[in-house]
């Protein structure tokens, strides 16, 4: 990973070539645990699970009955 643990220069000549070939390589997914859910995630999953840096927040209210979901 790029500056894992140390400052960078981000307007750096060299920074900014690592960053452009670190973007190039394929994304590493994370499978879920419902497979129809990981078929949802059609963006960067490619419907195989989630992308690394995807946000899930999964709530629920026993009280009321409710559930609710979010993907970022």
């Amino acid at each position: 990973m790029i500056g894992a643990g140390e400052l960078t220069d981000l307007n750096s000549p060299e920074f900014m070539a690592a960053f452009a070939e670190e973007q190039q390589l394929p994304t590493v997914l994370i499978p879920t645990m419902l497979p129809s859910w990981s078929k949802l995630m059609r963006d960067e999953g490619g419907g195989s699970g989630l992308a690394p840096g995807r946000v899930c927040v999964i709530r629920a209210n026993p009280g009321k009955r409710t559930e609710q979901m979010g993907v970022a």
